[in-house]
C-alpha cells in the first residue's frame, strides 16, 4: 500500500482548472454587478462574500461538484445581491436586510440601552476611541456602531460643540440625542 501525499497531477489540474474559471465567473460578474458586489456594507453584502468564497472553494476542492454548478450558484448569488440591491432602493427592504446604525455613545455619556440593544460593553467602546486617538471623553461628540460592525467616532467641533449635521443621524437610531448641528 503506497500513501499519495500530493493526491494525483490531474487532480491538481482538475483544481486549478476550477478555480481559474469559477475565479473568470467572480471577476465578470463583479465587473457587471459593480463594485459594492464584494464590499461589506451590511448584513447581506457580508454573507454574499462568505458565500462566494465558499461556493469557489467548495466547487475547486470537491471532484463530485461540476464547475458549471459552480458557476451557476455564482451567478444566481449576484444576480440575487443585484435585484435586492435594487429593491433596497425602491421599496423599503433596507430595513429587512441591513443593520441601522445605533448611537452608543453622545459626548461623554454612554447610551446604555444602546450597548444592551447592541451586546456590547463601556470597554468595547472606550478600545474604539483609544484606537482613534481620543484622549479625553470630551473630544467625542458622538459614537456610531455602525452597519457592518464597525464603530464610528465622530470629534467635537473645534468650537467645542457636539452638533452633528442632521443628514449625518437621519437613519441612525437615537439620532436625536445628538445635538443638530
Amino acid at each position: 500500500m503506497t500513501l499519495d501525499l500530493w493526491g494525483g497531477v490531474g487532480v491538481a489540474v482538475g483544481v486549478a482548472v476550477a478555480a481559474a474559471s469559477l475565479y473568470a465567473v467572480v471577476i465578470v460578474a463583479t465587473r457587471l454587478n459593480g463594485l459594492r458586489s464584494l464590499a461589506q456594507f451590511s448584513a447581506f453584502d457580508f454573507v454574499m462574500t462568505v458565500s462566494i468564497g465558499t461556493t469557489v472553494a467548495t466547487t475547486a476542492l470537491s471532484p463530485s461538484v461540476a464547475v458549471v454548478d459552480g458557476v451557476a450558484v455564482v451567478v444566481v448569488l449576484f444576480g440575487l445581491q443585484s435585484t435586492i440591491s435594487l429593491l433596497r432602493r425602491r421599496v423599503r427592504l433596507q430595513r429587512l436586510v441591513d443593520n441601522q446604525p445605533l448611537v452608543l455613545m453622545v459626548g461623554d455619556q454612554l447610551v446604555e440601552a444602546s450597548l444592551g440593544e447592541a451586546r456590547m460593553t463601556a470597554g468595547d467602546v472606550f478600545a474604539k476611541l483609544r484606537e482613534e486617538g481620543v484622549r479625553q471623553l470630551d473630544e467625542v461628540a458622538v459614537v456610531v456602531l455602525e452597519r457592518t460592525g464597525s464603530i464610528s467616532v465622530v470629534r467635537r467641533g473645534q468650537d467645542g460643540s457636539r452638533a452633528v449635521a442632521p443628514a449625518l443621524l437621519s437613519e441612525v437610531r437615537r439620532g436625536e440625542l445628538v445635538p443638530p448641528g
